[in-house]
């Protein structure tokens, strides 16, 4: 008989805490075990064949059988599983490696600090459809929905120095990674700008990185407003020359949306310079300020916050 696996009672604490019941019960209605029926409040509200439930970030009640709880009893009534096995599938499945949720191994500042500059040690292990509970719980607070992330984006399983992480990613033009979790922002392959849309669009949308053009798609996606254009995200203002590269001759309207920052001053005066009139800074339209919000994750979350 097998050893039977200890479990530290911080990774449990941690479990009980996790406010990652919704992103559950969406990866459950992915997988057609439940239908979404409504949002109310905080409150999202499904079905199953056997129920009906109420759910909030945190908590869960379902209204035949007047059960309810946290991640874990969620689990242990969805899956029919023991206290044991919804704990081992939490851990092992659903709550991530190192993203900060649960506790585990912790990325240091100097692992943070490399795999940002440098991506010759990442390998890429795994690329599949995002399913990662903790993963998609991140985005959530960010105000991106579940939808808007599987849509664009895929969950990838990657090395470095000598550890696994769960991220996000975005496929960049050279079919190199941005990839992004709570606690890592690091890439793979070849760095380079990405787009997604229309690629045969005359407006072009320039934001600065991963989260930014998710956020632009969510706030302004669901407003019919982006289903015409483009939306580039450089990855790196190190990418403008590049970017200016393949765009340089493009006729259409290319709309400036970097951070409002030194940085992003500097990459917008530059873009500016060379589209001319074809360009348009739109960062004090929207409202983005150094003061805050500074970039369009901020403003998603002060204009949208209901979004999940």
């Amino acid at each position: 008989m097998s050893e039977r696996k200890y479990y530290d009672p911080e990774q449990i604490r941690a479990l009980h805490e996790l406010r990652a019941v919704q992103s559950y019960f969406w990866l459950l209605c992915q997988k057609g075990v439940v239908k979404f029926l409504f949002r109310s409040g905080e409150h999202l509200y499904f079905k199953s064949p056997t129920g009906k439930y109420a759910v909030n970030e945190k908590y869960f009640y379902e209204f035949k059988e007047g059960k309810g709880g946290a991640l874990i009893r969620a689990v242990m009534l969805l899956e029919n599983k023991s206290w044991y096995e919804a704990v081992g599938y939490l851990l092992e499945e659903f709550s991530g490696l190192n993203l900060g949720a649960i506790p585990t191994k912790s990325v240091s500042a100097q692992e943070k600090s490399t795999g940002e500059r440098s991506r010759k040690g990442v390998e890429v292990l795994l690329e599949r459809a995002p399913q990662n509970g903790a993963l998609l719980s991140y985005f959530l607070r960010r105000g991106i929905s579940y939808h808007t992330v599987l849509r664009y984006c895929r969950e990838v399983h990657v090395r470095l120095n000598g550890k696994i992480y769960i991220t996000l990613g975005l496929k960049n033009s050279k079919e190199g990674w941005d990839l992004r979790s709570r606690r890592l922002k690091i890439k793979s392959g070849e760095n380079s700008f990405a787009v997604v849309g229309d690629l045969v669009a005359s407006t072009v949308v320039v934001v600065e990185g991963l989260c930014d053009l998710l956020s632009y798609v969510q706030f302004f996606g669901m407003r019919g407003l982006a289903k015409s254009w483009q939306v580039v995200s450089l990855n790196s203002v190190g990418n403008l020359s590049r970017f200016i590269s393949q765009y340089g001759e493009f006729t259409g309207k290319v709309l400036l949306l970097l951070d409002a920052d030194a940085a992003g001053d500097k990459a917008t005066s530059r873009l500016l310079d060379h589209f001319g009139c074809r360009a348009t800074d739109i960062r004090s339209t929207l409202g983005l300020r150094p003061e805050g919000p500074r970039d369009v994750n901020e403003l998603l979350k002060r204009r949208a916050p209901f979004l999940v």
